[in-house]
């Protein structure tokens, strides 16, 4: 996406004039600098709890099509087919994979050798390293095993190895001479530039989006794995730093490297410190060693980035069978769709499927409401779920007038509906609320379908629980004022509230006059405990509001609150 935003303004101006309006390095700033700033707005403001919202599927289905990716993205090269890329372009994946199997006669024999022999040595050793590290053996062997740098290794010998015997003579294509450029600082803050901003920002945000999606499946692989703890908003700021310095020097967006940090932390990394020293090296090898590196074959390059892939697509297997074993389908769909996705696409469009699936998982979690009908267990002073009870003593009861009939015989136990409302009442799942209520009103169980005729007669008292509603926000407290509205007046029904949270809740339920409106509707009721300290419609207990609508205390024993549930 970088590439094709500096090329495509290249083009668009040259086609204007003759000049273009901005250089390569300008455009790469702008875009770097954008990008930066939204991620330092995103931490500032503590949004990186939306890294929440990707489930581990969907991260695992995204970098695992980018294994895949970057293993095939490397076989052109591993198998000497470098000079016949230029003649045939491929813009996906599967194009590359087509490509690949046409031209596979053609490849270089030399080159395909190195290859193959370099791979399997490096795996075989990365083999033996982990079954060293898994094995009960010595702390100091497993600390020596695991900073054995085989990469370097492969590194350092096939270039000794390409110069001692001329593979370069011999057709295999190695890295050349390498020239850096002089860096050139950039004013990221010139008022000349806005129009640039203005043109980069819908790609600085899908890069962004991509970007943060990516750092997150690092840190969540590496956090399962290692038993790690990383702050997403502090991520986010460290990112908006760190790029905000690289467009200075108009550089590359850069964000968290799943295979550097992995490496990292095989080699013992504890600390920042890691990185700096990282970097240190990376400038030294930069400035003195590039020059010893012309004769290292551009195939044992390929591979450094092959065994990265590989590594990545060893740890699918594992979560795909645990998927299968507990039947989580939806995982399973959820991994298929964004792996394929992203595969047969764009990692771009793997993204932005990734994040719808997430949106919609979590707005449908979010609107759908839990409210319950309880029903006394028998003989006892508990209360519980009566679908669940149904559904528990009648497994498998197809007979929706049975279930019916069922439910209304429960009910009649009390003589009551008794509703509980679980969870926080917000504007995200008070429609649906209210959709349930009106439907456990009419038929005293959701498990009867709505097209089914009512089996029973309206209930005249209802006991609303509230033990679970932590918070309810305005439209939630409307909606709940608008359903009690409709209960006593449509219905005819007296209604009282049990079990309702001390603080916000209390307040909201007063202040919308739901307190005030019920308390008038019961008037003074005697022999009960009123320890609620909200009025005669609210109780601490279902018994207790059980008793001020129906006045019988012989079969509902008062105050046995910890029993209820």
């Amino acid at each position: 996406m970088y590439g094709q935003v500096v090329e495509s303004y290249q083009f668009d101006d040259v086609a204007a004039s003759e000049k273009p309006k901005y250089s390569q390095l300008e455009v790469s700033s702008a875009l770097t600098a954008v990008l930066s700033v939204l991620l330092l707005l995103c931490g500032l403001c503590r949004l990186g709890y939306l890294d929440k919202v990707f489930s581990r599927a969907l991260l695992k289905g995204f970098i695992g099509a980018m294994g895949v990716i970057m293993i095939v993205n490397q076989l052109p090269i591993e198998l000497g087919l470098e000079p016949y890329m230029s003649e045939h372009p491929q813009h996906s994946i599967f194009a590359k994979m087509h490509f690949i199997w046409d031209y596979a006669g053609k490849a270089h024999k030399l080159t395909c050798l190195i290859s193959v022999v370099t791979l399997l040595l490096v795996l075989l050793v990365k083999r033996v390293k982990s079954r060293i590290d898994s094995s009960q053996g010595s702390p100091s062997l497993k600390k020596a095993v695991t900073v054995f740098p085989e990469l370097l290794i492969m590194v350092v010998v096939s270039t000794l190895l390409s110069w001692r015997f001329n593979w370069h003579g011999k057709g295999v294509s190695v890295i050349g001479k390498i020239s850096l450029d002089s860096v050139q600082f950039q004013n990221i803050f010139a008022p000349s530039k806005k129009d640039l901003y203005s043109k980069v920002f819908t790609t600085s945000v899908l890069v962004t989006i991509l970007g943060f999606f990516d750092s997150t499946t690092a840190t969540r692989t590496l956090e399962s794995k290692y038993d790690l703890h990383v702050s997403s908003n502090r991520e986010l700021i460290a990112l908006g730093a760190v790029n905000l310095a690289t467009s200075l020097v108009a550089g590359l967006p850069s964000f968290g490297a799943f295979g550097r940090s992995k490496i990292s932390k095989a080699a013992g990394a504890s600390s920042p410190m890691a990185g700096v020293i990282m970097s240190c090296s990376t400038l030294t090898v930069a400035m003195f060693v590039l020059e010893f590196l012309f004769w290292l074959p551009e195939c044992v390059l390929a591979l450094t980035t092959t065994v990265i892939g590989i590594t990545v697509l060893e740890e699918m297997p594992h979560d795909l069978k645990f998927y299968w074993n507990t039947g989580g389908y939806d995982e399973l769909a959820t991994f298929a769709a964004v792996f394929f996705v992203t595969l047969g696409w764009s990692a771009q469009a793997g993204v932005f499927l990734g994040v719808a699936i997430a949106v919609i998982r979590v707005i449908k979690i979010g609107t759908t409401s839990r409210i319950q009908i309880l029903g006394r267990i028998p003989n006892t002073p508990a209360f519980r779920n009566a679908d669940e009870l149904i559904e528990e003593r009648f497994e498998g009861l197809g007979d929706a007038d049975g279930i019916n009939d069922l439910a209304a015989e429960l009910e009649s136990i009390e003589g009551t509906l008794i509703v509980k409302i679980p969870e926080p009442l917000t504007f995200a799942n008070a429609t649906d609320l209210r959709s349930k209520y009106a439907r456990l009103h009419k038929y005293r169980s959701l498990l009867v379908h709505p097209s089914q005729p009512q089996g029973a007669q309206t209930p005249r008292k209802v006991v609303i629980d509230c033990k679970g509603m932590t918070a309810v926000d305005t439209a939630g407290v409307q909606a709940l004022k608008e359903l009690v509205e409709s209960t006593m007046v449509r219905d005819g029904s007296k209604l009282v509230f049990t079990r309702v949270p001390l603080g916000p809740v209390r307040k909201k339920l007063e202040s919308s006059g739901i307190v005030a409106l019920i308390n008038e509707s019961m008037g003074t009721i005697s022999g009960v405990e009123m320890s609620s300290g909200l009025g005669p419609g609210f109780y601490m207990s279902i018994e207790d509001g059980l008793h001020a609508l129906t006045g019988d205390i012989a079969s509902t024993p008062v105050g046995n609150d910890v029993n209820t549930a």
